[in-house]
């Protein structure tokens, strides 16, 4: 069976930099989503001993309702933060087992890709649950 043919329009800045890495945007930009989903797998399964079970059962409980919003795709790295902190009325103690100050010392440490695994673990398994599948929060970085 033939893959799906998938397209799309480049915003102006994503297209230069696409004719900047050569003469075929269509085939520099598969191979580059490509990359980026591999790059974002191989990041979650490095940030999953980082957290604890409990830790990323309450940071999916925090995030999953508003994943996939219009607006995400341009939250920053703090917003991970934020939404744990908004979910636990700013209370930095414990909640669920999880020692919230050290959950969110972990998620301001991350770096741009780190963040950016989890929002897309989140993005995928918000999509799971949209779809009527059963999911295991447990598993958001698995």
């Amino acid at each position: 069976m033939p893959s799906p043919k998938v397209t799309f329009r480049a915003q102006p800045a994503l297209m230069q930099e696409l004719q900047a890495r050569g003469d075929s945007p269509g085939l520099i930009s598969m191979r580059d989503a490509g990359r980026y989903y591999n790059v974002l797998a191989r990041t979650r399964k490095h940030l999953r001993p980082s957290f604890t079970k409990a830790e990323i059962a309450l940071l999916a409980k925090a995030c999953l309702p508003v994943a996939n919003r219009d607006w995400w795709p341009t939250a920053g790295d703090w917003y991970l933060e934020a939404t744990v902190e908004e979910y636990v009325g700013g209370d930095p103690g414990v909640s669920g087992g999880v020692n919230v100050q050290h959950l969110l010392v972990l998620l301001r440490d991350l770096s741009p890709w780190e963040s950016l695994a989890i929002m897309d673990a989140l993005e995928s398994m918000r999509h799971r649950i949209d779809a009527g599948e059963s999911v295991d929060i447990s598993q958001l970085l698995a």
